[in-house]
């Protein structure tokens, strides 16, 4: 599979963005593309792994998802 043109820029804008994490909440991914959560929650549900009763999407699948023009 070939990385998508954007993918590393993408992750580089979300590294500065989120410098101390890794993973991100539904609330981080909502605010940082401008949408509702629960527009991201119903959307991206399969991106998200619940963790100690929180659900978290990777750094590296949300640029991803960025990099596939959602």
């Amino acid at each position: 599979m070939r990385e998508k043109v954007d993918y590393r820029n993408n992750l580089e804008q979300l590294n500065s963005t989120f410098p101390d994490k890794n993973t991100l909440t539904i609330t981080e991914v909502a605010k940082y593309m401008g949408r509702d959560r629960h527009w991201v929650s119903k959307t991206y549900k399969k991106d998200f792994n619940t963790y100690g009763g929180m659900k978290l999407m990777s750094k590296v699948t949300f640029a991803r998802i960025l990099s596939e023009g959602a």
